[in-house]
């Protein structure tokens, strides 16, 4: 049956890509959200400093050859979030003021735990509020001074929303879906919590950002257990980097350097050693995207963009010492298909001295590719590829086939 939902996908992207052309769609159909503006209701409430978005995604992977044990025949996840900001400016209120609140929801855990066992993982969307339907992720409120050039934000927080960012392999629901290329698997970020983060931009796309947030923060609670009672436990991250624009061609190039160091003060068991324990650890990563081709008279990022990540962290605290992730992604490869995305990236996880101990390998290898499909009226489907050589630092090879379909809001 799986094989066979991955052959009808097949064919109904093939019939799109020679069907959906740009000049056979009305403009209705090329919205980027369902219902558009509906009905100028959307324009009037951001005119008034409100703007809301959100999305649904539902995934499809099977799972063919060496890991814990093949399942071809599939199974599904899914996943919703809706976002509401309110800019205090514009509602009539006083200048500089951002107010959030973020609210998802998750049904089912993908096949990684059962079937593929990766230490990267499969599908970062998967299991992604541990199979909650709702819960509050963030709720913060940031002000900004001087022109934006210094901006503080209190509350709820995502560590990822800011920082270890990356243009091309940074959203698991519009890119790539292997948790790996979407975000650096040995910073240790905590799961959404109660924080402060400040962000500086002195000027010429240069910028400092420094977050503290509860290291035992827990994304269904509110964080009072655990940050407002007893001794609180601070991880703190710091990342500098500059936004630039290469002047090639017609149009400038997009591109963006990023440096960032943590530091995790919880204690934990210290691979190797039994009954040994440690209290905090630090590492560091880079981020580097950069645009390398643009379509002729484009001006909404259809073209060639690459990425580079690494990452650092201590073997006897992470089970993934060393990684590192590449790739490159092209908007609007084929004609009429403006919109379209295909993505190819590699990642390899080295695991540390401590952990390889009944490992029958020393690392784990991921090739992915997809190709995001717009079919209009706020629609995406995307057929996924994933190759896994060593699955869980194993022995043998990985075939994970994979369908994401996703709804804007």
């Amino acid at each position: 049956m799986g094989r066979t939902k991955w052959l009808v996908a097949c064919v109904v992207t093939c019939w799109a890509i020679s069907h959906g052309g740009e000049a056979d769609r009305p403009p209705w159909w090329r919205c980027r959200r369902v219902g558009g503006d509906l009905w100028g209701v959307r324009p009037t409430l951001e005119d008034h400093g409100v703007e809301v978005s959100g999305g649904i995604t539902t995934t499809w992977q099977a799972h063919h050859g060496d890991g814990i044990r093949s399942h071809p025949r599939g199974r599904w996840a899914a996943s919703w979030d809706l976002e509401v900001a309110l800019d205090t400016e514009k509602a009539g209120l006083w200048p500089g003021g951002t107010l959030l609140a973020y609210l998802e929801g998750s049904k089912g855990k993908g096949i990684d735990e059962r079937y593929v066992g990766s230490l990267l993982g499969v599908n970062g969307d998967a299991y992604s509020t541990e199979d909650r339907a709702t819960q509050l992720s963030e709720y913060w409120y940031e002000h900004s001074i001087a022109d934006g050039h210094l901006s503080v934000r209190l509350g709820k927080l995502d560590p990822t929303r800011d920082l270890d960012t990356n243009a091309y392999a940074n959203c698991e629901v519009t890119q790539f879906l292997n948790s790996a290329l979407v975000n650096n698997p040995t910073v240790p970020f905590p799961d959404y919590g109660l924080g402060a983060q400040v962000i500086l931009r002195p000027g010429d796309g240069f910028y400092v950002a420094v977050l503290a947030m509860d290291a035992e923060a827990e994304g269904w609670a509110s964080g009072r257990h655990t940050l407002l009672d007893g001794s609180p436990y601070w991880f703190v991250a710091a990342e500098a980097g500059v936004e630039f624009e290469l002047p090639v061609g017609e149009a400038p190039l997009a591109g963006a350097i990023r440096l960032g160091t943590w530091h995790d003060p919880l204690r934990y068991e210290v691979i190797g050693a039994e009954g040994k324990t440690a209290k905090g650890d630090s590492g560091w990563y880079l981020s580097l995207d950069q645009m390398v081709f643009r379509e002729p008279g484009a001006e909404d990022g259809q073209g060639v963009g690459v990425f580079f990540r690494y990452g650092y962290a201590p073997d006897d605290y992470s089970e993934v010492e060393h990684f590192w992730s590449a790739g490159l992604s092209y908007q609007g490869l084929l004609p009429g298909r403006d919109e379209d995305v295909l993505g190819l990236g590699f990642a390899q996880g080295k695991v540390g001295g401590p952990s390889r101990d009944g490992l029958r390998s020393d690392d784990e290898t991921v090739v992915e590719c997809f190709y995001s499909l717009f079919l209009g009226l706020g629609a995406t489907l995307t057929l996924d590829l994933q190759y896994m050589r060593r699955p869980g630092a194993g022995a043998g090879h990985s075939l994970v086939p994979g369908l994401r379909f996703q709804l804007d809001l």
